[in-house]
């Protein structure tokens, strides 16, 4: 094995000094590349979602209004109670279960028009209205 002298060894360092601030101006570059197509795909197509239990792509126009929070279908279906069943919600009055839990993650149902979205919690809030209050 070689042995390096101080200065070999500060020319070295140098070297991948430069080669780091080389690499991170690049991936500056591309990230400012990827930000500016998102947008122009939201502009023209709606937003381009990453769901954040599953991370799995999907569109949904209105994802934005919901701060990155919602939950892929998929993901959804495979939420429990409080005491570990599937959810149950009652469309006519637009209520259900809240909190629910996916992948041991908690998550507020928002049922509306027959219907709901899952949203994940990141704060673990106690209630809803706790969630709303620092979501939206």
């Amino acid at each position: 094995m070689t042995t390096l002298s101080k200065e070999d060894l500060r020319l070295l360092m140098l070297e991948k000094e430069k080669s780091i601030k080389s690499l991170r101006q690049k991936l500056s570059d591309e990230e400012s590349a990827l930000y500016k197509l998102s947008q122009k795909y939201n502009d023209e197509y709606g937003c381009f979602h990453h769901c954040p239990i599953c991370d799995k792509q999907s569109e949904y126009s209105h994802e934005e209004s919901y701060n990155h929070l919602l939950i892929c279908d998929d993901c959804g279906e495979n939420a429990v109670n409080q005491s570990g069943i599937k959810p149950v919600y009652d469309s006519d009055s637009d209520s259900g279960d809240n909190p629910v839990y996916i992948n041991k993650i908690k998550c507020w149902r928002r049922y509306k028009f027959g219907g709901f979205i899952t949203l994940i919690d990141k704060h673990d809030c106690i209630d809803q209205e706790e969630f709303y209050a620092r979501n939206f």
